[in-house]
């Protein structure tokens, strides 16, 4: 049920607090609440319009431009507002320059009593706005905030789901939405019959559930009740509750209701969290990568505050998934989704089992690994092609490059560059689907790195620049040939297919540059010559 911001301060934990700023927009509506104790501008993927959102700011405490960074994101995205708690503690004192943003955007600032927890705002306000279909006695109700508090303060989401059941006293099945079992305290027999029917009838299932509430599945073995976890925007899965025929169809009903409340706010809570890691972790492999750190300890003691271990580390792998930034926006989002549900668990069970604190993380378009192959760099390589061929084949094209062995941490910027180039030159030279390593082209490299440089483009036009005054006097690409025969190390039959000519006309252009130039650039050491600048033209 829908309430506004000015009701939701009329009740519970919120009945003493102090409206700081916005005090036009109290109308504001409420569909739910939560915490929220980051800044990053990544959080506005994930804040929901109509959400009150409390907060300590314990993550930024006194930063007034992460505050107002906050405040900013939560005004863009049309929350209801953000209450402010135990101030004094974490954040000392208000800033005037968080009020007066507020008081300009008109967007609610709250005070709550410093002596307030945040289960005294939230139990009220979840289960004021959870829907007025359900009946809660004084006995639920503190049950319900005894639970809650379990989940705010709980990271082992198994035990919290546990603790749940064993208030209730029913046997539960909880589904994602894919079927696939997050938690049961069933046998494993009767867990698998209701996958397995939730499966076979997902659709009907799923319409029924988002008409009536509830889905009721009888057969010989068991009667269930089928309820559907969910927030406002997203479906989180699936509860199948047994029905015990000693309670009152009714009562299972509500406690269904308030069991997919909690369930809900787990699932939340741990999507969030992992959310908020995965993004924490790409951050600190970002600074890694450009080596923002004042020493090898402050870049240690970091990882470790993320459980995160860099010591011994000695290789930087990319995996490239080539072509993703060209694709559509909701392309991208659903390669990326494949990525991370199906492709990155198999890659990570594959070089856990080399070095199971290897770092690995999907960035941008690219797969980035920190691994030690200090004593198997061979099967690494074997892993990765593995990688390669197993796993990524049929998804994507990819391209692997692998770093020299380093020996500092403050080199990782420098591996990172060696692998981008190894899987970059891989990709131009060799062709989508393999695995480069960085020493095996290390010569190859230093020619690209000399393209930039004025007297080494001097030369290398001077080289071509016959073939370039016949292609204009002529309209003919003799140019174009000889790149491609150079690049396909004079094979006649694949620079015919390359270029879709045939046999005879190839060897007819590459008899007139031969002619042109005076002598043969196939030959060595002229070949090497042509080789090199080809590519510092390119």
């Amino acid at each position: 049920m829908q309430i506004t911001l000015r009701e939701a301060l009329s009740f519970g934990g919120l009945i003493d607090a102090e409206v700081l700023a916005g005090g036009k927009n109290l109308d504001n509506k409420v569909d739910s609440a939560t915490t929220i104790e980051v800044t990053e501008d990544g959080i506005a993927s994930w804040v929901w319009e109509n959400q009150l959102y409390i907060s300590a700011m314990y993550s930024v405490k006194d930063d007034v431009e992460r505050q107002l960074k906050l405040i900013r994101i939560l005004n863009e995205n049309k929350c209801s507002g953000l209450v402010l708690c135990h101030i004094g503690i974490w954040m000392k004192k208000i800033s005037p320059k968080l009020i007066k943003l507020c008081e300009k955007l008109d967007f609610p600032l709250i005070k709550a009593n410093p002596n307030t927890q945040y289960i005294d705002i939230l139990s009220p306000l979840l289960f004021r706005t959870v829907g007025d279909k359900v009946k809660y006695n004084d006995h639920e109700i503190k049950l319900n905030n005894e639970l809650l508090d379990y989940i705010i303060d709980e990271n082992d989401w198994g035990d919290a789901f546990e603790r749940i059941t064993e208030k209730y006293r029913m046997k539960i099945t909880y589904l994602d939405p894919y079927c696939n079992c997050l938690y049961s305290n069933k046998s494993l027999e009767t867990m698998e019959l209701d996958k397995n029917y939730v499966r076979s009838k997902i659709n009907e299932i799923f319409t029924a559930l988002l008409n009536n509430h509830y889905y009721i599945k009888e057969d010989d073995v068991s009667e269930e009740l089928i309820y559907l976890v969910k927030t406002k925007k997203t479906t989180l899965g699936f509860l199948m509750i047994t029905i015990d025929k000693k309670n009152e169809f009714e009562n299972i009903v509500d406690v269904a209701e308030t069991l997919s409340v909690l369930f809900a706010l787990i699932s939340g809570r741990k999507t969030w969290i992992l959310h908020m890691k995965n993004h924490y972790v790409e951050e600190y492999i970002t600074d890694l990568l450009f080596w923002n750190f004042a020493s090898e300890e402050a870049a240690l003691k970091r990882g470790q505050d993320l459980g995160i271990n860099i010591i011994g580390k000695n290789v930087f792998a990319i995996i490239n998934i080539n072509g993703f930034n060209k694709l559509t926006n909701e392309k991208r989002k659903t390669v990326s989704e494949k990525i991370e549900e199906n492709i990155i668990p198999k890659i990570k069970d594959r070089i856990y089992a080399l070095d199971k604190t290897s770092v690995l993380v999907f960035r941008n378009d690219q797969i980035l690994m920190i691994t030690d192959t200090a004593d198997d760099y061979e099967n690494f390589v074997k892993v990765l092609k593995k990688c390669n061929s197993e796993v990524l084949v049929g998804n994507a094209l990819v391209s692997i490059g692998i770093s020299d062995p380093f020996e500092k941490l403050n080199e990782i910027p420098k591996a990172y560059k060696q692998a981008f180039n190894a899987f970059t030159i891989g990709r131009e030279f060799i062709g989508n689907n393999i695995v480069v390593d960085y020493n095996k082209v290390f010569f190859f490299n230093k020619i690209n790195e000399n393209r930039e440089r004025s007297d080494a483009k001097s030369h290398a036009m001077q080289l071509i620049k016959p073939l370039i005054a016949y292609d204009t006097s002529h309209n003919s690409t003799l140019v174009r040939t000889l790149k491609a025969l150079v690049k396909n190390n004079n094979d006649i039959t694949k620079t015919s297919e390359e270029l879709y000519l045939h046999r005879n006309t190839v060897l007819y252009r590459k008899n007139r540059i031969e002619k042109i130039l005076g002598y043969s650039p196939f030959d060595m050491p002229y070949y090497i010559n042509f080789f090199i600048a080809l590519i510092i033209i390119e």
